[in-house]
Parts: C-alpha cells; sequence; structure tokens
C-alpha cells in the first residue's frame, strides 16, 4: 500500500455515521458493510 490512507479515503465511512447505523440496526450494518466493502479492501492489500 503505497498511501497510509488510501484505504480511509476510498472506503469514506464516517464513524459516527457507522456506529449509530450499528446500533440502530443491532448490529447487522457492520456486516453488510464487511461484505460490500471487501472487494475494495482487497483490492488494496494486493496492490
Amino acid at each position: 500500500m503505497n498511501d497510509i490512507n488510501l484505504l480511509k479515503n476510498n472506503l469514506d465511512t464516517k464513524v459516527l455515521n457507522f456506529v449509530l447505523l450499528t446500533a440502530v440496526t443491532g448490529g447487522i450494518y457492520p456486516l453488510m458493510w464487511l461484505f460490500l466493502q471487501s472487494a475494495e479492501i482487497n483490492r488494496s492489500h494486493e496492490g
């Protein structure tokens, strides 16, 4: 990974929104988020 902030900038997830959605959905949101973002996470680790 060339830039340490590359993954953070590509995913563009705000912490407060993530925490609130996790609380509202009873923990389902992080699982859905991880599934949907897995391609981007894998791409950042490959190159």
